[in-house]
């Protein structure tokens, strides 16, 4: 089965675009710049015949984003709510800004984990059943494009064909191919000859 990934080519292409830096190009940083990569597609291992296919949970990537979520004890007044604010020989007990006088605030944390799906690669083998509904997928895309292909062609022979009969009956009756107007016996040898407009 042909891999979808490289289009059986066994190589992934990548174009990276930018603008050179000064420690790459010097005095000429600044400039536009366009580089191929070239690597080796990881479905196929290069063969162009495809055995994995992209892990439907992280997407190819190998892992996936977990947000943890909770609450914790505030460090800004000891989990009291009120911090102690010391003015000259004053002291002032005033609300703590970070957990808004509650004494806990909410924390997220983004974590990476690795993909238990693919076991951090990324791709997934195909089974036999995939390989075989894939081939069936593409045969029958296959087969819709011959039949669509087979009613082009047809309509455009027909179409050629239905001008060919439009032609020889405006050239046998001495008219014009475009305006179907009579013509003249030199207009006729000439659109006999060459098919011109007698505009």
């Amino acid at each position: 089965m042909q891999c979808k990934y490289c289009e059986g080519c066994g190589v992934i292409v990548t174009i990276e675009r930018g603008f050179t830096t000064f420690e790459e190009a010097g005095h000429n940083s600044g400039k536009p710049y366009t580089r191929e990569h070239r690597q080796d597609c990881k479905y196929c291992n290069g063969t162009g015949q495809q055995v994995y296919r992209e892990c439907y949970r992280c997407h190819g990537k190998g892992s996936y984003e977990k947000i943890e979520k909770g609450v914790r004890k505030c460090h800004s007044c000891n989990s009291t709510g009120f911090i102690l604010k010391v003015d000259g020989t004053h002291k002032n007990k005033e609300r703590c800004p970070s957990c808004h006088g509650i004494g806990q605030e909410h924390y997220e944390h983004r974590l990476q984990e690795k993909c238990p799906n693919c076991a951090g690669n990324g791709k997934v083998r195909l089974t036999a059943e995939e390989i075989a509904e894939e081939k069936a997928r593409v045969e029958a895309q296959q087969r819709a494009w011959n039949v669509e292909n087979a009613r082009r062609i047809a309509e455009e022979a027909q179409r050629r064909a239905n001008l060919k009969i439009r032609e020889d009956k405006l050239c046998a009756e001495g008219r014009c191919l475009i305006c179907e107007k009579p013509l003249g016996f030199f207009q006729r040898l000439v659109h006999r000859k060459a098919h011109f407009s007698c505009k």
